[in-house]
């Protein structure tokens, strides 16, 4: 699945979530000015690029979450999207060699939310914006004027990659070691990482999708000289109706994942549907366009654990989407889920056959299915099975 809903559909979740907002937000007095503690994040479009669309974020409550999502991890599909409903964009425009408002940039290199004072032309209106990437938003005014108020609370590891003036590549990995890969993406948007001289705004979703890649495959180098490990092992998580079954397998580093959707969900039209990417051991070089940001998101908490563990293996990740998951609240929780996956007790096994019976009732999708298109595990002899 690439992701990307009908037009049709996005205007019917836009209605439902357009009201669900409005009703959670009555009591909430609105103006062309707003004040307070305010996440350190921003949207940055692709439309239109290099000229973009620029959304400084502002949260009318519990502005943590914005800056780090993990955060939302566990709590209620509705309570998420109220939520994330409850931030206001101040939309602005930029060519992406810019540089961004000198308080919105010492914002976003604020590792905890701070405090800011902020004019819109008129008054915030309720325009809700969801993506399969980023999270969602509720309110957008064009922006007028901004102030911080706080002194931001910048990381030490923030202050000496800037002053170093390092690649974008060392300075995400140095960065991500100290903080998470939040505040590095959003670093990555902003166009604050990199050679001063090469830096510039990237789209969200680019950053997202980029810092993911850059710091798995910096892992990997290292992955690839780990030892294997010598038992099949299945872990296995559910959030927001997303189920992950994940295997991994004796062996050199290699990647695969399916995605499935029942095709009568908003996704799509009638039964199950699915796709699948394949990464050898020396990696891939295409982009993984048919899940796009869901593999990337996916692969990273895979690799974190092998990398934590000082392991190699080969990976199969199954990904079902449930019909319930029908407004997007961006891949955050696809990286969340397969890292929580990661860390439940996995299930041991001495034999793949083992593994493929048990398998089989976790999955939605008949086991064939999937291993029609599969790649690794027809690599494996008739002996495996026995």
């Amino acid at each position: 699945m690439d992701n990307f809903l009908s037009k049709q559909r996005i205007d019917e979740l836009k209605k439902q979530y357009y009201y669900s907002l409005k009703k959670s937000t009555e009591n909430i007095k609105l103006s062309d000015s707003f004040y307070g503690p305010t996440p350190p994040n921003l949207l940055i479009g692709s439309y239109g690029y290099p000229n973009v669309k620029i959304g400084s974020m502002f949260s009318l409550n519990s502005p943590e979450y914005s800056a780090n999502p993990s955060l939302m991890y566990g709590k209620t599909y509705s309570k998420i999207i109220t939520q994330f409903g409850l931030n206001m964009m101040g939309i602005g425009k930029s060519f992406v060699k810019n540089q961004l408002n000198e308080d919105i940039n010492d914002s976003l290199l604020s590792y905890a939310p701070v405090s800011m004072e902020v004019d819109f032309k008129y008054k915030p209106l309720l325009n809700p914006v969801f993506s399969q990437y980023t999270i969602p938003s509720g309110f957008s005014a064009p922006l007028k004027r901004i102030k911080l108020i706080d002194n931001p609370k910048i990381p030490r590891v923030t202050y000496s990659v800037l002053n170093d003036d390092l690649l974008a590549n060392e300075s995400v990995m140095k960065i991500s070691l100290k903080t998470d890969v939040y505040y590095t993406t959003r670093l990555m948007s902003a166009g604050i990482l990199g050679k001063e001289k090469n830096r510039r705004l990237v789209p969200s979703r680019w950053a997202i999708t980029s810092v993911d890649d850059i710091i798995v495959k910096n892992n990997l180098t290292e992955i690839r000289e780990f030892k294997q490990i010598d038992k099949y092992e299945v872990y296995v998580n559910e959030f927001l109706h997303n189920r992950f079954v994940i295997v991994l397998i004796p062996g050199p580093w290699e990647y695969e994942q399916f995605e499935a959707w029942p095709l009568g969900s908003p996704w799509h039209g009638d039964n199950w549907g699915f796709n699948h990417e394949y990464e050898p051991f020396k990696g891939r070089k295409k982009y993984a366009s048919s899940q796009a940001g869901g593999y990337y998101a996916a692969r990273y908490g895979v690799v974190e654990h092998l990398y934590l563990r000082r392991k190699q293996a080969k990976a199969i990740v199954f990904r079902e989407i449930d019909s319930e998951y029908s407004i997007p609240v961006g891949v955050w929780q696809v990286r969340e889920n397969v890292r929580r996956a990661m860390q439940n007790m996995p299930a041991v096994f001495d034999k793949l056959n083992e593994v493929i019976e048990y398998i089989k009732p976790l999955l939605k999708v008949d086991l064939n299915k999937y291993l029609k298109k599969d790649e690794i595990l027809k690599q494996k002899k008739l002996f495996d099975f026995n």
